[in-house]
């Protein structure tokens, strides 16, 4: 069938549109009815730079490594996956948000309706579906991690995204603590072992010197001496240095001061997401102006087919009475 056939079948099922409109109409209102409105709280933050260990670096340096002395910075990749992994989720999805005009807070297990047979079941529906509510983009050039929240009031949107950047800045700040903690044993080990190295050594420079008070007559005796003071200026140097190792240790293990810094505090947005109920609207029409002429040319070619071989004979039949 050409396309003029086509249309022409088609207005004589236009019946069949109108009520397909209809529905689709029906449809868009029920969506905008049933589809409750969601607003989007955004938040950024950058990573603060952390030094290396001096201590640890110099104590490299004695042994003949050669460490970097720059600025090492944790990746913003690492956030962005931080900020989605369940370490951080399960403790948001359990923790308390206000909502507009309501006292009591409420948990993301209830706020988004998590259902579950168990209490754990439901944290990991909650876990998901939070996780399906954020965006997270990631500035290369700067470094700046921004995310965006989207929840059914603004007050708990802003709420929870304010809670992810206290819990991503907790989770640092643990992390930090335990590694200096574990750090400073070690450290303070090696400490007392190259404290006994450095007493060992001053003992027997000190043995030395009271044997050979007049050493620096004797090529001999003054090479010896020699090298028993530089085993002692070696062992002085590394307890030096571990000793300011263990000392910057003790400090990075209760420092509580934030590890990224806030670029953008969440707020409350004072405008709802769009619903996209216009674009829903423009591809239903779409779909069912295709779909409605793909069902009038398949009712009328395999149930009433002889009718379409006659009104394609007429048609053609006009057309060319009127050539």
């Amino acid at each position: 069938m050409s396309l003029i056939t086509t249309a022409a079948l088609a207005w004589q099922r236009r019946r069949w549109f109108l009520l397909y409109y209809i529905g689709v109409i029906a449809l868009i209102a029920v969506l905008y009815v049933v589809k409750g409105r969601s607003w989007t709280a955004h938040a950024s933050f950058a990573p603060q730079a952390r030094r290396g260990s001096s201590g640890l670096q110099g104590l490299a340096a004695q042994i003949g490594v050669s460490v970097p002395t720059g600025e090492l910075t944790q990746s913003p990749l690492f956030y962005s996956d931080l900020l989605r992994s369940s370490v951080l989720l399960d403790d948001a999805v359990v923790s308390k948000y206000p909502a507009s005009g309501q006292r009591e807070g409420h948990t993301l297990v209830q706020i988004l309706d998590a259902h579950g047979d168990t209490p754990e079941q439901q944290r990991t529906l909650a876990v998901r579906m939070l996780r399906s509510r954020m965006v997270i983009l990631i500035n290369a050039k700067t470094g700046v991690v921004d995310f965006s929240v989207r929840m059914p009031d603004p007050v708990t949107s802003a709420a929870v995204a304010q809670r992810l950047l206290e819990l991503l800045n907790q989770f640092n700040l643990q992390s930090r603590q335990s590694n200096a903690a574990a750090e400073r044993r070690f450290t303070d080990t090696r400490v007392n072992e190259v404290r006994a190295s450095l007493r060992v050594a001053e003992d027997a420079e000190q043995e030395f010197l009271q044997q050979n008070r007049d050493y620096r007559n004797s090529p001999q005796l003054n090479f010896q001496h020699d090298r028993l003071d530089r085993a002692v200026q070696l062992q002085q140097q590394l307890y030096n240095t571990l000793a300011q190792s263990l000392e910057q240790s003790k400090i990075e293990e209760v420092r509580d001061t934030p590890v990224i810094t806030t670029i953008e505090r969440p707020v409350p947005p004072a405008f709802p997401d769009s619903r996209g109920i216009a674009v829903l609207g423009l591809i239903f029409v779409a779909l069912g102006t295709i779909l409605g002429m793909l069902t009038v040319l398949l009712r009328d070619r395999f149930v009433r087919g002889s009718w379409a071989r006659e009104f394609s004979a007429s048609m053609h039949e006009k057309t060319s009475t009127s050539v």
